[in-house]
C-alpha cells in the first residue's frame, strides 16, 4: 500500500507541475527554475531506482527499476548546459573552475564518505582491520573504488568537468570546443568499452555534450511535431530495445542507454517549448539533489537493518536519515570553509 502511495503521489506532483504556455522559440527546460525542478525529479527517479537493492518486494515501485539512467541523463545534461553557457558568456569563468567543482563535487562526496564509515562503524557494527581500513579510506579518497554507494557519478562527472576545463584552455572558442568534446566522447566510449570498464561511468555521457551544444546554439527554430513525433517514437523503441536485447552484449546495452537518454533529453526540450514544469516540490529537493544522490546509500542501509523485523517504517526511517545526514553534510562543509577563508 506504502509503495502505491508514493507512485500516486510522485505522478501527482508532476501533473502539478506541468504548464501549458501555448508554443514559441525557447524551450522552458533550459530556464533555472525548471532545471532545478528536474532536478528534484532526476533526484528521485535514481533514488527510486535503488531500492530493489534494500526491499525484496517493490510492489508497483519496480516500474522505476530501469529508470535511473533517465536521471543521471538530466544531471550529466545539467552539468553540460551549466558549464558552457556560462563560459560562453564570459571565458573568466574558467578562473578558479576546478576548485570551485571540487569544492561543489569532491568535498560533499568526502564528508558523505566519512559518515558513511562512522555508520557502519558505530550503528552497523562492521569490524575493519587496520590494512582493510587504510584501503577503503585510500581508494574511496583518490576515487578508486567508492565504498559510499552508487558515488560513481561523482569520478565520472569530476573527469568531465577536467575535460571541460583543458579543452576550454587550449581551444577556447566554444563552436570549436563542442567539436572537441563529441570526438573525446566518442573516444571516452571507445576506451571504457574496450577496458571493461563498468558502464555506467559513460553511458549517459553524450548528455553533457548535448547540454554544451544546446548551450551555445544561439538560434533555435521551433521544433516541428515530426522532430516529436519521431523523439517519442525513438524513445520507445530504444526502450523496449533495452529491455528485450540490452542484456546481449555490453556493447548492445551502452548503445541502447545513450541512445535512449540522447531522445529523452531531445524529447524533454522539444515538449518545453509548449509546456513549462514549475513545482514547488520537485524545485525544493533539486536544491538538495545532490546530497540526496550522495546520502541515499546511507539511508538506504540504515532503513533496511532498523526495520528488518517491522511489517513498515522503511520509508519512515529512509526519510528521517536522508535528512539527517543531509544537515549534517552542510553543517559539516559550512564550518569546513568558513575555516578556509
Amino acid at each position: 500500500m506504502t509503495a502505491v502511495i508514493i507512485t500516486v503521489l510522485f505522478f501527482v506532483i508532476i501533473a502539478n507541475g506541468l504548464h501549458y504556455m501555448g508554443g514559441g522559440q525557447h524551450s522552458s527546460f533550459i530556464d533555472k527554475d525548471s532545471a532545478d525542478c528536474m532536478k528534484g525529479v532526476a533526484a528521485i527517479l535514481i533514488v527510486f531506482s535503488h531500492v530493489h537493492y534494500y526491499i525484496p518486494n517493490l510492489g508497483v515501485l519496480k516500474i522505476f527499476k530501469p529508470f535511473g539512467y533517465i536521471g543521471v541523463s538530466l544531471f550529466f545534461f545539467c552539468s553540460g548546459y551549466g558549464v558552457m553557457k556560462k563560459y560562453s558568456l564570459d571565458s573568466r569563468y574558467m578562473d578558479g573552475f576546478l576548485q570551485k567543482r571540487l569544492k561543489g563535487v569532491y568535498l560533499p562526496y568526502i564528508v558523505t564518505t566519512v559518515l558513511w564509515f562512522v555508520v557502519n562503524a558505530l550503528l552497523l557494527h562492521e569490524t575493519y582491520d587496520l590494512n582493510t581500513a587504510a584501503t577503503e579510506v585510500i581508494q574511496s579518497v583518490l576515487l578508486i573504488k567508492t565504498s559510499l554507494p552508487f558515488a560513481w557519478y561523482v569520478l565520472a562527472v569530476l573527469v568531465w568537468y577536467c575535460i571541460f576545463f583543458l579543452t576550454a584552455k587550449i581551444i577556447r572558442e566554444p563552436q570549436t570546443m563542442l567539436r572537441c568534446l563529441i570526438v573525446l566522447n566518442v573516444i571516452w566510449y571507445i576506451v571504457g568499452i574496450l577496458t571493461g570498464v563498468p558502464s555506467f561511468y559513460y553511458n549517459g555521457t553524450c548528455c553533457i555534450i548535448i547540454g554544451c551544444a544546446v548551450a551555445i546554439k544561439n538560434k533555435i527554430k521551433a521544433p516541428s511535431k515530426a522532430a516529436l513525433i519521431s523523439s517519442v517514437v525513438g524513445l520507445c523503441f530504444s526502450i523496449i530495445a533495452l529491455h528485450f536485447w540490452g542484456e546481449v552484449s555490453s556493447l548492445m546495452y551502452t548503445l541502447t542507454i545513450a541512445i535512449s537518454s540522447s531522445l529523452f533529453i531531445l524529447f524533454m526540450y522539444i515538449v518545453g517549448c509548449d509546456i513549462r514544469f514549475h513545482s514547488k516540490v520537485t524545485k525544493y529537493i533539486g536544491k538538495y539533489s545532490y546530497e540526496i544522490y550522495l546520502t541515499q546509500g546511507i539511508a538506504y542501509v540504515i532503513s533496511k537493518e532498523w526495520t528488518v523485523n517491522l511489517k513498515s517504517g522503511f520509508w519512515i526511517v529512509f526519510l528521517m536519515s536522508m535528512v539527517t545526514f543531509i544537515y549534517l553534510e552542510r553543517k559539516i562543509i559550512e564550518k569546513l570553509t568558513k575555516r578556509s577563508r
